[in-house]
């Protein structure tokens, strides 16, 4: 799966002898492409998007 995002931000953290986890985040989310990189696209509930599909099968207005 990769790595998680705490990981890749204390390996940033090491690499670039940060002085806290606060500056290495900010370090880190500018790098996010190469912790990004590999990994499927993801949705916010961390599951892997899929089609949308047409009106009729996403269900009513109340459900989008």
């Amino acid at each position: 799966m990769g790595e998680k995002w705490f990981q890749f931000v204390t390996r940033i953290k090491n690499e670039t002898n940060a002085p806290s986890l606060k500056a290495a985040m900010k370090i880190a989310s500018k790098r996010k492409s190469e912790w990004n990189k590999g990994a499927e696209p993801m949705n916010k509930t961390g599951k892997a998007t899929k089609g949308k599909g047409t009106r009729k099968a996403r269900g009513t207005r109340r459900n989008r």
